[in-house]
């Protein structure tokens, strides 16, 4: 289904495990509790589509368009996406993704569960925070103080609502 034009389809309850939807359209499909762990949707339009409670474990969403996406109560643990394709998307009760707050330059970060570990997702960067704290440290010339503070205090926000979700 590489490919495919599936614009508005209803796959409400499809078993779409390991599918290879890479550069499909599935702008404003209703995937409702889909099935889609380990789904190949790089490239995928997914802008405005309905995926509550759909299980995206282990997805490869690297491209994917998400703007818009209802992904209420869905599961995203594992899966490869980037904060920049997220734009509107609502994430309550997402299982496996923390969307963080955007930095004053319009870049988006999120934190995302991979395997055992959380790590955070920042356009093509993806790293855990003690490794994005560090990563900081390169920014260079004017403002990159104030921006290394405002980056701190977005993975200091990540943390915070990591803990308290509860989430160890």
């Amino acid at each position: 289904m590489r490919g495919a034009d599936l614009r508005f389809a209803s796959l409400r309850n499809a078993d779409l495990r390991d599918a290879n939807l890479i550069g499909a359209d599935l702008s404003d499909a209703d995937l409702r509790s889909a099935n889609l762990s380990g789904a190949k949707l790089s490239g995928a339009d997914l802008r405005d589509g309905d995926l509550r409670g759909a299980d995206l474990s282990g997805a490869n969403l690297s491209g994917a368009d998400l703007r818009g996406a209802n992904l209420r109560d869905a599961d995203l643990s594992g899966a490869n996406l980037r904060a920049d394709n997220l734009s509107g998307a609502d994430l309550s009760g997402a299982k496996g993704v923390i969307l963080g707050p955007q930095r004053s330059d319009g870049y988006s970060f999120l934190l995302s569960k991979q395997g055992r570990f959380w790590r955070v997702v920042a356009g093509c960067r993806n790293m855990s925070v003690t490794e994005y704290r560090k990563h900081t440290m390169i920014y260079k010339g004017p403002g990159a103080t104030d921006k290394r503070r405002e980056t701190r205090a977005i993975l200091d926000y990540l943390m915070a609502a990591k803990k308290a979700r509860g989430i160890k």
